[in-house]
């Protein structure tokens, strides 16, 4: 229980961070903001298959779920070109969704955990769009996640 819980807070944050910098930083570095979206949702989207295929190898899951949100927190805050940073946020969000969505599956037997995990993600996704400003204190928060899910992996 106490992993599906941290698993959902990370889930929350992968989800308000990416939306925080997509609507922050990425929007005003002067490129088409559209285009960013549509590089982000490329990338964390159809990467999913592969990245899927490739940690169907692992073993344990829990320490790619946190990488994955680190990545995204470090793209958020590192001065990036626009797309640059859209591209690396989706590749974090790819990877966090991947072995995050993996860990949550090996942990239950019924659909009840499933949606634990998968809808503070919404919440996240609404706080990171309708309030970008707030994207270094969930940049902290997620890499505080990410070392709390490395440690209990």
């Amino acid at each position: 229980m106490k992993l599906l819980i941290l698993n959902a807070l990370a889930h929350f944050l992968t989800d308000a961070v990416c939306a925080a910098a997509l609507f922050g930083p990425v929007a005003a570095s002067g490129g088409d903001p559209a285009l960013a979206l549509v590089i982000y949702n490329t990338v964390a989207f159809t990467l999913q298959c592969v990245a899927g295929l490739l940690t169907d190898s692992l073993r344990r899951h829990e320490r790619l779920a946190a990488l994955g949100l680190a990545l995204c927190a470090i793209a958020a805050l590192l001065p990036m070109p626009g797309y640059a940073a859209a591209a690396v946020l989706g590749l974090g969000n790819c990877v966090f969704h991947v072995a995050g969505g993996t860990v949550t599956l090996k942990g239950c037997s019924n659909a009840g955990p499933l949606g634990v995990f998968v809808a503070p993600g919404a919440v996240g996704l609404a706080l990171g769009t309708l309030m970008p400003e707030l994207r270094l204190w969930l940049c902290a928060a997620a890499l505080l996640a990410a070392a709390a899910m490395w440690l209990s992996a």
